[in-house]
C-alpha cells in the first residue's frame, strides 16, 4: 500500500526531530512518487519554515543548482566538454557523471553549518540519470574511517524505491543496500 503525502511528510518530520535529540552523521533517503515533486517542494519549504520557527534549522541544498555552480567554476572544462559533445556524446555524459559524483561526494562529506540539525538535498532527480546516488552513499559508509557523511543528511528522491533499489521514472535502476529510507 502506498503512503499518502501526509504520511510521508510526518515520517520525514519524525526523522528530523529525532536528530534534534541526537544527531549522528548518516544519510537517509526520503522517497516519494515523482508526480508529487512540485507539491512536495512547496510542502518541504513550509515544513522547514515551521521547524525553523521552533529553532530547528535545516540546511537545504538544491543539488541541480549546486552542480551548475560547480560546473561554472570550471568553465574551461565545460568549454572542452561542449566542443567534444558533437563527436562523442556518450563520453561527455560519462564525464559529467564523474564530475557530478565528485560534487555529491564532497557535498555529503561537508559538515552542516553551525546550528543546523541536518541537511536536506532537493532537486536530486536532476542528477539521478548520470550518477549513482547509491554508489556514492555506499562508498561513504564503507569509508567511515575516512570521514563518512559529514552531517545527518536527507536525500529527497522523487521516484520509486524498494528494499534494494532506487529508480527515477524507470530511467535508471540504482541498486542500494545500505541507506535507510524515510
Amino acid at each position: 500500500m502506498r503512503r499518502t503525502l501526509e504520511q510521508a511528510l510526518d515520517a520525514l518530520e519524525r526523522q528530523i526531530r529525532s536528530w534534534t535529540r541526537r544527531a549522528e552523521p548518516e544519510i537517509r533517503v526520503f522517497v516519494y512518487p515523482a508526480e508529487w515533486e512540485p507539491v512536495m517542494l512547496q510542502r518541504l519549504q513550509h515544513l522547514m519554515g515551521r521547524l525553523a520557527e521552533e529553532g530547528h534549522l535545516i540546511e537545504v541544498e538544491d543539488v541541480g543548482l549546486g552542480f551548475l555552480v560547480a560546473l561554472e567554476r570550471r568553465s574551461p572544462l565545460v568549454e572542452r566538454l561542449l566542443e567534444r559533445e558533437a563527436g562523442d556524446e556518450r563520453g561527455v555524459v560519462h564525464d559529467l557523471g564523474v564530475l557530478a559524483s565528485r560534487y555529491l561526494d564532497e557535498l555529503f562529506r561537508r559538515p552542516s553549518p553551525e546550528g543546523a540539525v541536518c541537511r536536506l538535498l532537493v532537486n536530486t532527480g536532476s542528477l539521478a540519470t548520470i550518477v549513482s546516488y547509491s554508489a556514492i552513499m555506499n562508498g561513504l559508509y564503507g569509508a567511515r574511517g575516512d570521514g563518512g557523511p559529514g552531517a545527518p543528511t536527507i536525500v529527497a528522491f522523487p521516484g520509486e524505491a524498494d528494499d534494494r533499489s532506487l529508480s527515477l521514472l524507470g530511467l535508471r535502476n540504482d541498486t542500494n543496500y545500505r541507506t535507510a529510507r524515510i
